[in-house]
C-alpha cells in the first residue's frame, strides 16, 4: 500500500474515534427510564460515589443554611469551600464519559455555586442575598433530579 492510502485510512480512523468519543462525552451512557427521566447507566461503585456526593451537597446546604440562620458567616464560607470546585478533581475519567453533558454541567455549577457563596461572604453579602443564592442553587439540583436518575448498567 502506498503512503497516501495509509494516510487516508489513518485520518479516517482518527476522525471516527474523535466523533464517537465526542458523542459519548455529550450523550453519556444513557437510556429512557420507566418514569420518563433519562437513565444514566453506571456500575455500583460509580452509583455509590455519585450518591455520596449528592448527600454531601445536602449536608453542605443544611450547614450553610444553619450558618446563615445563626449569622455565623465564617462557618458558611468554610462549609461552602469544602463543597466547591476543588471537589471535582476526584471523578474518574471513565465515570465522566458515562455522564451526559447536561448532568456534568449541573454538577459543575453546584460546585461553582458553593465557591460563589464563599466569595460572596468575603464580599460582605447579607443574609438575604446568601439565602437567594442557596435557593437558586437548589433549583438546579431539583431540575437535575427531575431530568435524570442513576440506574445500574444492564447485564451483558
Amino acid at each position: 500500500m502506498n503512503t497516501k492510502i495509509l494516510s487516508i485510512i489513518a485520518i479516517t480512523l482518527w476522525l471516527v474515534t474523535v466523533l464517537v468519543a465526542g458523542t459519548m462525552f455529550i450523550k453519556g451512557t444513557t437510556g429512557e427510564a420507566s418514569d420518563g427521566r433519562t437513565a444514566i447507566y453506571v456500575n455500583q461503585t460509580e452509583r455509590d460515589m455519585i450518591l455520596a456526593e449528592m448527600r454531601s451537597f445536602l449536608n453542605s446546604f443544611q450547614m450553610v443554611l444553619e450558618g446563615i440562620q445563626t449569622d455565623n458567616l465564617t462557618w458558611v464560607k468554610e462549609v461552602a469551600q469544602i463543597s466547591g470546585s476543588a471537589e471535582i478533581e476526584g471523578v474518574p475519567p471513565t465515570l465522566m464519559g458515562k455522564l451526559p453533558i447536561q448532568f456534568k454541567q449541573w454538577g459543575r455549577a453546584v460546585h461553582k455555586d458553593f465557591d460563589d457563596i464563599a466569595f460572596a461572604v468575603d464580599q460582605g453579602e447579607d443574609r438575604e442575598q446568601l439565602l437567594k443564592r442557596v435557593s437558586l442553587q437548589l433549583k438546579s439540583c431539583i431540575e437535575c433530579h427531575k431530568s435524570y436518575r442513576l440506574d445500574l448498567e444492564p447485564a451483558e
